[in-house]
C-alpha cells in the first residue's frame, strides 16, 4: 500500500522534530542530561574538596570509606571519582588509601569553602531563614556562584571574618585563621565562657547543640563535668551534653568584669502595667528579626511597658517610644530587660 505524500511528509516532520529534541545544541534532553551528568559530578568533587580541607585543618586523616557517606555513593562509585580528581591535580593517595589535597586542590576547596560561608553569613543577617536552611542552602548556592559573585557578595557583607558558627572565612588570597578559644570541655566548674565557635563537620552532634539553643557569642556557665556529661546554664536554662558532643563548643573565658548576669528576663515575663529596660538581645535573635525589632525602636536601653495581655498572654502589646507595639511570646523572648519602675 502507497503512502499518500502528506503522510509521509507528517511522518518525516515528526521524525525530524523527535531528532531535534534529542540532539539540538544545548537545548536537546541528550545535552541537558549531560549537562546535569557534569553538575551532579562537579558537585560531588566539590563536595570531595570542601570536606578535605575542613578535615586538614583539623588534622584529621580520610580514606574512600570515610568520604562515601559524604557523597552518597558506594564506596567502587566514590573511589572512581577520586581516581579522577587524582589524574586532575586536585588530591594525592598514599600506599594507605589516606587522601591530602594538591596546592592546585587546595586553591579549589579555598573557593568553594569561601563561598559558603559567605553565603551563611548572609543567609543569617539578611534572611529569617534558621541555621538548618542556612547550610542547606549555602550547600546549593556555593557551586552556582561565579568567584565574582563571590568577591561582590563579600563587598556587600563588609568583608566578614567568620560565618555565624564562629567559623573563620577564608580570605580571598585563602589565609583561614583558626576559631579563637577552646573546646568547652576543658573549662572548671564555676567558669563563665562565651561561646565563639561550633564545629559542624560532624551533622549528629551539631544538631544536638543547635537543638540545644547554643550559638556563637552566648555566654555559658560550667555547672558539672564529668566523664557522662557536661552541664552548662545560660540566661534561665541549663543544657546538658556528652562530653563528646561538648567538645564541639569553642569559648573563651570571660573575665569577671565581662560577665553578664545570666538570669535576666525576657520581655515576654513582664505582666500588664509592668515596666523594664531593654539590656540586649539574644544571640539567636538576627537578619530580619533583628531589623523589625530596631525598627520598632527596640534598642539597648529602651524603655518599655507592657499595657495589654493578649488572650492567654500572647501577644502582649508594649508601649515603646510612645508608641503601642503588639509582640508574640517566640519574638519577645529574644529580648532581655532589667525590671525599672514607672512608665516608658
Amino acid at each position: 500500500m502507497t503512502l499518500h505524500p502528506g503522510v509521509l511528509l507528517a511522518i518525516g516532520a515528526g521524525i525530524l522534530v523527535c531528532l531535534g529534541l534529542l540532539f539540538w545544541p544545548r537545548r536537546g534532553l541528550i545535552s541537558l542530561w549531560k549537562d546535569l551528568h557534569l553538575n551532579t559530578s562537579r558537585t560531588r568533587m566539590e563536595h570531595v574538596l570542601k570536606h578535605l580541607f575542613n578535615a586538614e585543618n583539623l588534622h584529621r586523616k580520610t580514606t574512600a570509606k570515610n568520604l562515601c557517606i559524604r557523597v552518597g555513593m558506594g564506596l567502587r562509585k566514590t573511589q572512581a571519582l577520586l581516581n579522577r580528581m587524582e589524574s586532575n591535580g586536585l588530591i594525592k593517595q598514599d600506599d594507605q588509601g589516606n587522601i591530602s589535597l594538591t596546592d592546585e586542590g587546595n586553591s579549589y576547596a579555598i573557593r568553594i569553602v569561601r563561598a559558603h560561608r559567605l553565603w551563611e553569613r548572609y543567609l543569617a543577617d539578611e534572611t529569617g531563614l534558621s541555621g538548618d536552611e542556612w547550610h542547606q542552602k549555602a550547600e546549593r548556592l556555593e557551586h552556582t556562584t561565579s568567584p565574582e559573585q563571590v568577591e561582590a557578595l563579600a563587598a556587600q557583607l563588609g568583608n566578614p571574618l567568620y560565618d555565624p558558627h564562629g567559623t573563620p572565612i577564608p580570605t580571598v588570597d585563602g589565609v583561614v585563621g583558626p576559631p579563637q578559644g577552646q573546646p568547652a570541655t576543658s573549662f572548671a566548674v564555676g567558669e563563665v565562657i562565651v561561646v565563639t565557635h561550633v564545629d559542624k563537620e560532624q551533622d549528629h552532634l551539631y544538631s544536638q547543640i543547635q537543638a540545644e539553643g547554643i550559638v556563637p557569642g552566648m555566654q555559658l556557665r560550667i555547672l558539672e563535668t564529668s566523664a557522662q556529661r557536661i552541664r552548662f546554664g545560660s540566661q534561665d536554662n541549663e543544657h546538658v551534653l556528652a562530653p563528646v558532643v561538648a567538645a564541639r563548643i569553642i569559648a573563651m573565658p570571660l573575665p569577671a568584669e565581662q560577665i553578664e548576669v545570666l538570669s535576666n528576663e525576657t520581655l515576654s515575663s513582664l505582666q500588664q502595667g509592668e515596666t523594664a529596660r531593654v539590656v540586649r538581645f539574644a544571640p539567636t535573635c538576627r537578619g530580619i528579626e533583628r531589623r523589625r525589632l530596631m525598627d520598632l525602636g527596640i534598642l539597648p536601653g529602651t524603655q518599655v511597658q507592657v499595657t495589654l495581655n493578649g488572650p492567654f498572654g500572647d501577644p502582649k502589646a508594649f508601649l515603646v517610644r510612645q508608641t503601642a507595639i503588639a509582640l508574640r511570646k517566640e519574638l519577645s523572648n529574644l529580648i532581655f530587660i532589667e525590671r525599672t519602675e514607672g512608665a516608658s
